[in-house]
């Protein structure tokens, strides 16, 4: 067995029978104390995919999905991104990367062309042939768009940014999707595989690990406050700082989980939008309105004619619990009455949902026998759900006809969706 840098690359065999087969591995040791293992390809290829397909970290804008290729001794990272926000007609496309946190087109320390993978809404980047990355170095990046425009007959440059994200570039592989990024600071405090396999059989024994993805990261929020209440069993120490494991998860971690409030106001929560797109998030809306968070995000049709459908993801709702739900709706703030009175027609809408029940089956359908809401854009709409539970999404479906058209606007306009236990 070969070790390199504290036991990263080694080589195993693999049997079949009486048959031995040598194979390269690349094993990477997870902060949890546990490893995932990847075979070596050809010319020292080797694709560690710990990122990718996790939904850790996301832009529900659009989607972002990372994956590295170790070469040699190098690493290339490559990023797909799936948006709905930004525009392409007219507009350039690019991503700002910096090793340090918020980059913009000034402050970047690489900005690089992004090219359309899949179709208008697909973007694709890699980093490390022509932008090499540094080992031990956490990248931070943000899609950005581009967009030229005239003023006073002087050509000017409208930036429009997304959500940050960020990766980073193992020495010792001593993180992966299955933590929270947060783990890759210098100190986290983090239970262990068999602190979590006996909260999970103690409190959700009928509910799989997929379902309760929400968790670690609402540890990480919890124990900000709550280091008093647990106790660390050992210490894991990696070349980016110290892993303390706890080997019993509180009871008032659970408390803590079940009596807290959701709150859904921002765009990283949409898990997807059907014939519509998000047209703006509107902020810093004057306090006269009373809109909960002074802002809201605004959907319109993809056509005139269509209805959109906009789904937000609320599995953060703990298993069991027994939620009353109210979804906000803000009234038209930003137009001008005298330019445009069509502004101020309603919307008419429903609202779908889907459940998983104890056995992981999942159900989809009408939160209220299909009721039609209408939703004004003269004042606040709050609708109320006396009692949802096992919810993961909200749907929300403007719904009305052609014929319709001089009654209602198709337009959502969506402040917060508040989960209360």
């Amino acid at each position: 067995m070969k070790d390199i840098k504290i036991i990263i690359v080694s080589v195993f065999c693999l049997c079949c029978g009486s048959l031995s087969i040598a194979q390269d591995m690349t094993v990477v040791h997870l902060k949890d104390g546990s490893q995932l293992k990847f075979p070596n390809g050809q010319a020292g290829e080797t694709v560690i995919s710990f990122w990718a397909n996790t939904s850790l970290e996301q832009d529900k804008v659009g989607q972002v999905y990372y994956s590295l290729l170790k070469k040699n001794e190098d690493y290339i990272a490559k990023i797909d991104w799936y948006s709905y926000y930004f525009p392409t007609i007219k507009s350039d496309v690019v991503l700002c990367i910096g090793m340090a946190k918020n980059p913009t087109v000034e402050t970047a320390n690489v900005i690089v062309p992004v090219t359309n993978a899949y179709d208008k809404y697909s973007y694709t980047v890699e980093l490390g042939d022509d932008y090499p990355l540094e080992k031990g170095q956490t990248y931070y990046f943000r899609i950005v768009s581009r967009t030229p425009y005239l003023q006073g007959g002087e050509q000017q440059t409208a930036y429009v940014y997304g959500r940050e994200n960020s990766f980073r570039v193992p020495l010792l592989m001593g993180e992966s999707g299955m933590i929270p990024a947060a783990l890759a600071a210098s100190e986290a405090i983090y239970p262990n595989s068999e602190a979590w396999a006996a909260f999970n059989q103690q409190y959700f024994p009928e509910i799989s690990e997929q379902r309760l993805w929400a968790l670690p990261r609402l540890w990480m929020e919890w124990i900000a406050d709550h280091q008093a209440e647990v106790t660390v069993s050992s210490d894991k120490t990696f070349d980016d700082g110290v892993l303390h494991l706890v080997g019993t998860i509180p009871k008032s971690f659970y408390t803590w989980m079940t009596n807290r409030e959701i709150v859904i106001n921002s765009p990283e929560y949409i898990k997807s939008i059907t014939n519509g797109q998000l047209d703006t998030l509107v902020t810093n809306v004057d306090e006269k309105w009373q809109i909960p968070g002074n802002s809201y995000m605004q959907f319109g049709p993809q056509k005139s004619t269509s209805n959109a459908t906009v789904t937000y993801d609320v599995s953060e709702a703990i298993p069991g619990i027994h939620y009353k739900m109210q979804i906000v709706f803000a009234p038209e703030t930003i137009a001008d009455p005298n330019e445009d009175t069509n502004s101020f027609k309603p919307t008419k809408l429903r609202i779908d949902g889907s459940t998983v029940d104890a056995n992981n089956q999942s159900t989809s359908g009408s939160l209220d026998n299909n009721e039609n809401h209408i939703v004004q854009a003269t004042e606040v709409t709050t609708l109320t759900f006396d009692d949802v539970c096992n919810l993961t999404d909200v749907v929300i479906k403007m719904y009305m006809t052609a014929r319709e058209s001089a009654q209602y606007k198709r337009i959502i306009r969506l402040a917060e969706i508040r989960l209360i236990p």
